[in-house]
């Protein structure tokens, strides 16, 4: 679940790095038939957790010392939240954990000068409808 992007955002972590582009693929993907983008029902790991979210949770840990990323990672965090509980969850475990992600992230998103204004705008005056539904 986002294993790409944890892949890569680890191996950008490290120092000294070096990135050279190849004209040639060297990375494809698979069809898997149990990826959670096949399936709604596959997005929540047991404990009621969005598995993307799980997923930039791990990132994020990569990127504490770096305020400009870890803004834009609990930005998105949020955004997954926010998407997630405006497809209407049912299930009370899972809202109540997108919710609490929602109010933990609110203030990045906030802040997030990749965001313009008026997204901002127009999602903050749904949120407040999200929380109580």
């Amino acid at each position: 679940y986002c294993e790409d992007m944890l892949f890569l955002a680890s191996v950008l972590k490290q120092k000294n790095i070096r990135v050279f582009y190849l004209n040639e693929p060297l990375y494809n993907y698979v069809q898997n038939s149990k990826s959670v983008t096949n399936s709604k029902s596959l997005l929540f790991d047991k404990n009621g957790e969005l598995k993307y979210i799980v997923a930039m949770n791990k990132i994020l840990n990569l990127y504490l010392d770096e305020p400009h990323i870890s803004n834009l990672i609990k930005t998105r965090i949020f955004l997954f939240a926010y998407d997630m509980l405006k497809d209407k969850i049912k299930k009370s475990n899972q809202k109540k954990k997108l919710k609490k992600y929602l109010i933990q992230n609110e203030f990045s998103y906030l802040q997030c000068g990749e965001v313009m204004f008026k997204d901002k705008l127009k999602k903050m005056i749904k949120v407040p409808i999200l929380l109580i539904q």
